[in-house]
């Protein structure tokens, strides 16, 4: 693993076989992994890196695979049992017995199927904007909102077509999900560019999408382990479930039906941000940070003896 300074924050490398993924860190102490979503990067944490620095933690905001030249399989897998068990990976790689898991978008399927695989790991998991990814397979189709809302998902999945789309719109189309998904919020325009270039390059898209193109199917090497998983129907790690109230990806109704107390036998608990959209650490920083830190402290001690 190799480091070097930004300002206060290490641009650190993160060395997993034949992949390497890159990371921001800030901080000393008990270690925060923090995991983005689509379409969006590490810096999708940069509020609050500082603020869990400045509490004691380490905070750790991860690049995932395929969002980089460096950590894309020669196998194209993106399913979610490879991409749950990079998390591990990356503890293995940072030498951390356990750490927390805060996850934002495809960051919290992947975090949550991490905790699931590996609850003695994994101190608390937070889960931002996405729900309990059992409950949603469940839910979604029942609830015609939730399915509209979902439609891009199932665009996705015209392989070509929606290559050529995005491309097309010279990434445009990826920045208006951005302000759908929050609307009256303004993304600050440095996220946005950042956005468009990586989305011009073919192999990036490419990645990105296969994880939505491979939700339904897994690789031979990951069959066992779907299948273990699959047959949980428990969270055995704490969990806090944030969303924002005015999401259009996921609802917040949508949300919270999903987050249920009987699926969490060691604690849930759900916050809905008001004035917020799917980006809810970005654009409520502060409350979000709040309601982070509040639980981080309640399970502080957790898995330490």
């Amino acid at each position: 693993m190799e480091s070097f300074e930004t300002g206060h924050t290490k641009s650190i490398s993160i060395e997993t076989g034949d992949l390497t993924f890159s990371a921001l860190s800030l901080g000393e102490g008990p270690a925060v992994i923090l995991i983005h979503g689509f379409p969006d990067g590490p810096r999708t944490f940069d509020a609050q890196l500082p603020a869990l620095a400045n509490a004691g933690y380490r905070a750790i905001s991860v690049t995932t695979r395929g969002y980089e030249r460096s950590s894309r399989p020669k196998n194209n897998n993106y399913g979610i049992v490879s991409l749950s068990g990079d998390v591990l990976r990356w503890l293995d790689a940072l030498e951390l017995d356990h750490a927390h898991l805060v996850g934002h978008d495809w960051g919290s399927p992947i975090a949550f199927g991490a905790a699931m695989m590996a609850p003695e790991r994994i101190q608390s998991l937070t889960q931002i904007a996405v729900p309990n990814s059992l409950r949603l397979r469940v839910e979604m189709p029942k609830d015609f909102a939730q399915m509209w809302r979902s439609r891009y998902m199932f665009f996705f999945q015209l392989k070509g077509i929606a290559e050529r789309r995005i491309a097309k719109s010279d990434a445009a189309y990826i920045e208006e999900l951005w302000r759908r998904w929050s609307p009256g919020w303004t993304p600050n325009r440095d996220a946005l560019d950042y956005i468009r270039t990586c989305f011009k390059d073919p192999e990036f898209l490419r990645a990105s999408l296969s994880y939505y193109r491979q939700m339904s199917s897994v690789a031979d090497e990951d069959k066992a382990m779907l299948e273990t998983l699959n047959s949980q129907t428990l969270q055995t790690v704490p969990t806090l479930g944030v969303c924002g109230d005015l999401d259009q990806c996921v609802g917040a109704d949508f949300f919270e039906k999903c987050m249920r107390e009987e699926d969490y036998p060691n604690g849930l608990r759900v916050e809905r941000v008001p004035n917020a959209g799917h980006f809810v650490q970005m654009e409520q920083p502060e409350a979000v940070n709040r309601i982070l830190l509040e639980w981080l402290s309640e399970h502080a001690n957790r898995l330490e003896n």
